[in-house]
């Protein structure tokens, strides 16, 4: 069990990916028999991955090299007797609950591998892998039941799909160990990868060995001739697809200056007439005939996220943009240009941003009225921007709570100055994802958006500026929305 999920829960690859490999194509416990006991020299595995198979190096009470990252193995010792050499790992697991114990490998080429190793004792084991980024399945006949005071061979077989530089781990899942039985003694593990169709093959740089014949293919988009290519392309010098002239597979490889700047699509030939005359849009999107597909029409919207100028919400009943202080913009004097003088606890009745410095529950305002500044210096909008001086570590600028009705939202603000600053918000569905800091050194505004799940209520907008500097008027913050995104 790890991090809240169990290995076997967790989707394996498809399309000749992990599931085969962990699965070993239905041959994951081949290979079982009866090998020698006692201690013994041992040899070493020609082609073996692995170091300290044999278990005779440890270090703070581990086997050197073994114990991975995705391990949770709680007790892992050395023991005795060896399958050869001193001695062997004891794996104790008196639990239902599976456990693993790991052995991280590097530099493992694709192909095909077969573990092997002996174990003894009483419990169940099983295998499967880690390839630095998923987990693989378990083979399809589950655990290895080990009842036994002989050394019992066991191989597992996968295949690695694709290279893997480093992250690898294989993995050793057992339960249900018996103490009084001496539990699981594991020894003697070696990782041999088979020789592969491809191994002594050297392809063209436009072409790569395909594991079921042996043979150098082009990759997509390459050609050895012209047969490679489809009907509307040739191959060229270098080996390429390369489209022949008046041929097409979109709008875009049309030109539009020419005779013939409508791409035909069934025929892949470009052809007279109007790029646009079969496309419908809808009233608030236009047809751009260089793509053929419909895009935003001027000044209008789908969300917030498309309204970049003088006007930067969206109307979603109309998908036009609109003006900061127009209904459709949830957040009160987003714009910063309404200032009054209101009581603060603690600090009097400064003069502060209207809708702003909200307190009271999760996520309340933290910066004080002092370190706020309305500047009418070339705002983004309207006639002033709000500017918060912080130059030490982060310390958060919050609106009041404001209601939401039920939908998903797109919000926007701008930014400049010179110092850092990141987005929050908290809501009754709680606190927002995190989000990284962004470090500004501009006198220029940038825009940030971001989207809002459905289903939240109660919403208080939070920003966090850190490390401001004086010689670009610290950070400013102008024109903040949310609007509610129209349904598509």
């Amino acid at each position: 069990f790890f991090g809240g999920w169990s290995v076997a829960d967790v989707s394996p690859y498809v399309d000749g990916g992990l599931r085969d490999a962990a699965e070993g194509e239905g041959e994951g416990a081949e290979g079982e028999g009866e090998g020698a006991e006692g201690e013994g020299e041992c040899l070493p595995v020609p082609g073996d991955r692995l170091t300290n198979g044999e278990f005779e190096d440890w270090s703070d009470s581990l086997p050197t090299g073994w114990y991975g990252e995705e391990s949770n193995a709680d007790w892992v010792e050395a023991g005795s007797p060896a399958h050869c050499g001193r001695t062997s790992c004891r794996l104790v697991n008196e639990g239902e609950r599976h456990q693993r114990f790991t052995v991280p490998v590097s530099d493992l080429p694709a192909g095909r591998y077969t573990c092997r190793y002996f174990v003894r004792g009483e419990g169940e084991i099983r295998n499967a892998f880690y390839d630095g980024s998923r987990f693989s399945s378990y083979q399809p006949e589950g655990y290895h039941f080990i009842a036994t005071d002989d050394w019992r061979e066991i191989t597992y077989n996968f295949n690695l799909a694709a290279d893997v530089s480093e992250g690898f781990e294989l993995i050793f899942s057992f339960h249900n160990t018996v103490l009084e039985s001496g539990s699981l003694l594991l020894d003697t593990v070696s990782l041999v990868r088979q020789p592969g169709p491809c191994d002594e093959v050297a392809c063209p740089e436009w072409s790569a060995c395909r594991v079921a014949d042996g043979l150098c293919h082009p990759l997509p988009g390459r050609c050895d001739d012209e047969d490679d290519c489809p009907e509307q392309r040739r191959c060229d010098a270098t080996h390429t697809c390369v489209l022949e002239e008046g041929r097409c597979e979109s709008q875009a490889d049309c030109d539009l200056a020419s005779p013939t700047p409508r791409c035909d699509l069934p025929s892949k030939t470009c052809v007279a007439g109007d790029p646009c005359a079969d496309v419908v849009c809808l009233e608030w999107q236009q047809c751009a005939p260089a793509t053929a597909t419909c895009q935003l029409a001027a000044g209008r919207c789908r969300t917030t996220a498309d309204c970049t100028g003088s006007l930067p919400a969206c109307k979603g009943e109309t998908h036009t943009c609109v003006g900061i202080d127009d209904p459709v913009n949830l957040v009160a004097n987003g714009g910063f240009e309404r200032w009054s003088n209101r009581p603060i606890p603690y600090q009097g009745e400064p003069y502060v941003p209207e809708g702003w410095m909200g307190y009271g529950g999760f996520g309340e305002n933290e910066i004080r009225a002092d370190a706020l500044a309305r500047v009418t210096d070339e705002p983004h909008g309207g006639e002033a921007a709000l500017q918060i001086d912080q130059p030490e570590v982060a310390k958060r600028f919050t609106s009041e709570y404001f209601d939401v009705p039920v939908g998903s939202y797109t919000c926007a603000y701008w930014a400049r100055g010179h110092g850092g600053i990141r987005h929050y918000y908290y809501s009754s569905g709680g606190w927002s994802p995190e989000t990284f800091r962004v470090d500004l050194n501009q006198r220029d505004w940038q825009r940030f958006t971001f989207t809002i799940p459905g289903n939240v209520r109660e919403m208080r907008l939070i920003f966090y500026a850190s490390f401001t500097q004086a010689d670009l008027g610290h950070i400013a913050l102008d024109d903040v929305v949310c609007t509610r995104d129209a349904p598509r």
